[in-house]
């Protein structure tokens, strides 16, 4: 008895808690899903999944080199990411600001890229700003940015 009288109450503390979110709060915590998903579709190798998590005309912003621009050319360097390195990575979120037309997330990525090869591990950590918008109803990353972490 006394059992269910405590799950009643977390329960209904969860339903307070989720009720009591803003409209901002909410499109926070889907920004911070999608960057989710896109980590663990990262981890499982899996492109589908991370391609889902872009918009049609997404823009990759690595830390060297010239932006990869749209879904066909992130595709292309995800296929060949996938081939040289297996990532063992998470996302820590460090703040999230919503605006009526974007969400921004901001972050770090941390783990590290498993060589196919038997070379070395690539240590991973890195700041990120992530720049979501909605797309065909979902939030979408446009534009994704990455820099080693300054120490």
């Amino acid at each position: 008895m006394k059992l269910s009288r405590a799950l009643a109450g977390c329960l209904l503390a969860a339903a307070l808690v989720s009720c009591a979110s803003t409209p901002e709060e909410s499109a926070a915590a889907e920004a911070r899903t999608v960057i989710d998903k896109l980590i663990a579709a990262d981890n499982l190798l899996d492109l589908e999944g991370a391609m889902g998590c872009y918009a049609d005309d997404a823009v990759l912003l690595p830390p060297q080199g010239d932006p990869v621009r749209g879904k066909a050319a992130i595709r292309e360097r995800y296929t060949s990411q996938f081939e040289a390195w297996r990532p063992v990575l998470r996302a820590v979120h460090q703040g999230t600001e919503v605006t009526e037309q974007e969400l921004v997330d901001r972050g770090r990525t941390l783990g590290k890229l498993v060589s196919t090869s038997g070379g070395p591990d690539k240590v991973v950590d890195d700041e990120y700003v992530a720049k979501l918008r909605r797309e065909h109803g979902l939030w979408r990353i446009g534009e994704l940015a990455w820099k080693p972490r300054s120490r």
